[in-house]
C-alpha cells in the first residue's frame, strides 16, 4: 500500500496499491480485500467492497491503472514525449479496445446485481463509454502523469469484481484495440456535458446479455470461462428477481444487503 486515505462518503476510504506486473498485482489486490475484512472483523467492525451498500451514499470502485514496458528498452510504451498529448499510439488504442467492449466488459467488471446501483450517471464512475485527460467522470482517465508514469485508468470495475478476471478482460481489450488499429472517439473535455449515448447496462442481467453477444471478448476469455461465468450470474440473477417485487428498482434491497455483506 502507497497511499491511503479517507474519501468523500463516511467510512469511505481510498487506497493505492504500488503497481506490479498483472498477476502479482491482482494477488495483492485480492490479499489486501482478506486482510481488510479480517482485521474489521477482529475488532468487531465490518468492511465492505460492495459497489453501493448505503443509499444516501457513494460506491465502491477498484479502478484499474495500466501501462506497457517497451521490449526494446524498458520505457513505458504509453508515453510519447512527440505527441501533443504525450500519449502514444498504443495507448490511444488501448482506449478504443477498451470503449469498444464497454458495455461487455460490465459483466466482469460490476459481476454483482448492487455493482448496476453504484453505475449511475453523475457518480464519479465509468457509466458511460468515454474517456479523457484527468476528467474523473469518464471510464478511461488519462491520468496527468506524463513519461515513466504515464498510464490508463479503467474506473468502471466494482469493489466486488474479481480482480484477476477484470485484469484479463480490460487487457485483452486493449489488445483488440492494438491488433484491429482502433481509433478513440474524441475525449471529453474536463468539465463538459458527456460526449456519447453509449453507456453501462442497467442491470446484471442485461449486461451478462451484452457480454455473450461480444463474440470477440469472449473467444479471447474462452468458452470455459465464459460458460462457467454465465451460468453462475445468472442463476444469481434469478435469486434476486424471486426475492423482490421490482428487480429495476434503484433501491438497495434487503436481499443484496444478505447476500452479498457476508462475503464482499
Amino acid at each position: 500500500v502507497e497511499g491511503w486515505g479517507s474519501e468523500f462518503d463516511t467510512s469511505a476510504y481510498e487506497v493505492n496499491i504500488h503497481y506490479k506486473d498483472a498477476i502479482q498485482a491482482a494477488d495483492e489486490a485480492f490479499l489486501f480485500r482478506v486482510l481488510c475484512h479480517e482485521v474489521a472483523v477482529r475488532r468487531g467492525y465490518l468492511a465492505t467492497f460492495m459497489g453501493r451498500p448505503i443509499p444516501d451514499r457513494g460506491g465502491s470502485g477498484l479502478h484499474l491503472n495500466l501501462s506497457f514496458r517497451s521490449q526494446e528498452d524498458g520505457s513505458n510504451a504509453m508515453a510519447d514525449p512527440d505527441h501533443p498529448t504525450g500519449i502514444s499510439d498504443l495507448a490511444r488504442r488501448c482506449v478504443a479496445g477498451m470503449l469498444a467492449h464497454h458495455e461487455a466488459l460490465a459483466a466482469i467488471c460490476a459481476p454483482t446485481v448492487n455493482a448496476y446501483k453504484r453505475l449511475l450517471p453523475d457518480m464519479l464512475n465509468g457509466y458511460w463509454a468515454n474517456w479523457g485527460f484527468d476528467d474523473r467522470t469518464v471510464a478511461i482517465r488519462v491520468a496527468p502523469d506524463r513519461g515513466a508514469a504515464t498510464r490508463l485508468e479503467n474506473r468502471v470495475p466494482d469493489g466486488t469484481a474479481n480482480p484477476y478476471l477484470i485484469a484479463a478482460a480490460i487487457l485483452h481489450a486493449c489488445r483488440l484495440g492494438v491488433e484491429g488499429e482502433l481509433e478513440p472517439p474524441p475525449p471529453q473535455p474536463v468539465g463538459e456535458g458527456v460526449n456519447t449515448d453509449r453507456r453501462i447496462p442497467p442491470t446484471l442481467e442485461a449486461a451478462l446479455q451484452a457480454f455473450q453477444a461480444d463474440r470477440e471478448l469472449c473467444e479471447a476469455l474462452g468458452p470455459e470461462l465464459v460458460t462457467a461465468f454465465t451460468i453462475l450470474k445468472q442463476a444469481e440473477w434469478s435469486r434476486y428477481t424471486k426475492a423482490v417485487a421490482d428487480p429495476t428498482t434503484p433501491d438497495i434491497t434487503e436481499w443484496e444487503l444478505g447476500y452479498y455483506l457476508p462475503f464482499y
